[in-house]
């Protein structure tokens, strides 16, 4: 499909994200082989072989239904399994 967009002219992007980054944290334009780079104002490391992020579209937390929010780190970063 992605084959077919480009020969039609089409642009199309490569790229990884997750909700809790607001998104996309990676991108690149027609590359069928790379996720591209991190996006401004993200950082991504690997620790350990987990994929680590941190930026200021990182979420505070998650909504509980008692109107609380539940942090997603301890550290300002983002473990991605």
């Amino acid at each position: 499909m992605i084959a077919q967009a480009q020969q039609s002219g089409m642009t199309t992007f490569s790229g990884y994200g997750m909700t809790e980054m607001a998104s996309t944290i990676c991108a690149v334009e027609n590359d069928l082989n790379s996720v591209g780079f991190p996006l401004k104002h993200r950082e991504l490391k690997l620790e350990n072989g987990e994929i680590w992020v941190k930026g200021k579209s990182l979420g505070l937390g998650y909504w509980q239904k008692n109107g609380q929010i539940r942090p997603l780190v301890k550290h300002t970063r983002l473990v991605c399994h």
